[in-house]
């Protein structure tokens, strides 16, 4: 899954949704070339925006 800073790809995440649970876990993060600081907490904001974003209807 791409990892997006604004307009800039900083890196991607290998995760998963664990819906028994109600988590999103997040297994990977991976750096992207073009990135020259710690990702942490780039990556930890897009997954709390991701996590705070409604739920698509089915």
């Amino acid at each position: 899954m791409p990892v997006l800073a604004g307009e800039h790809l900083i890196g991607r995440v290998a995760a998963r949704a664990d819906r028994k649970h109600g988590v999103f876990v997040v297994e990977a993060m991976f750096a992207g070339e073009s990135f020259t600081g710690p990702p942490e907490q780039s990556v930890a904001a897009a997954i709390d925006s991701l996590a705070h974003s409604p739920a698509p209807r089915r």
